[in-house]
């Protein structure tokens, strides 16, 4: 079978997979790519023979919408870390913001 899954925020790709694998008693079960444990989002679940189908569905074109914090540096550089800096963000415009986010597009 093939499932769409919420990852939350702190689980692993790996988690999910290891939580479908207990419920499911496969012992075949994989993703169709992995999330960063600090982004939620739908994760692809595969089991069985379905697994050979995740890499056609994870080459498809994906889209991602993030959230924000600007003004802030920890030192950790992620969100779990203790805030060690911060600054105050200039008013920033719609198309501003776009014009930088446009950067982000593309393969990595």
């Amino acid at each position: 079978m093939i499932f769409n899954i919420y990852k939350p925020i702190g689980w692993t790709s790996f988690d999910v997979v290891n939580k479908i694998r207990n419920i499911t008693r496969e012992k075949k079960v994989g993703h169709g790519g992995t999330l960063d444990p600090f982004a939620e989002g739908v994760l692809i679940v595969g089991t069985g023979k379905e697994t050979k189908k995740l890499s056609a569905i994870s080459d498809n074109i994906k889209s991602y919408r993030a959230v924000l914090k600007l003004g802030a540096e920890t030192d950790t550089l992620d969100l779990e870390g203790k805030i060690i800096k911060t600054k105050t963000v200039p008013k920033l415009t719609e198309s501003q913001v776009a014009s930088v986010l446009k950067n982000f597009i593309g393969e990595y």
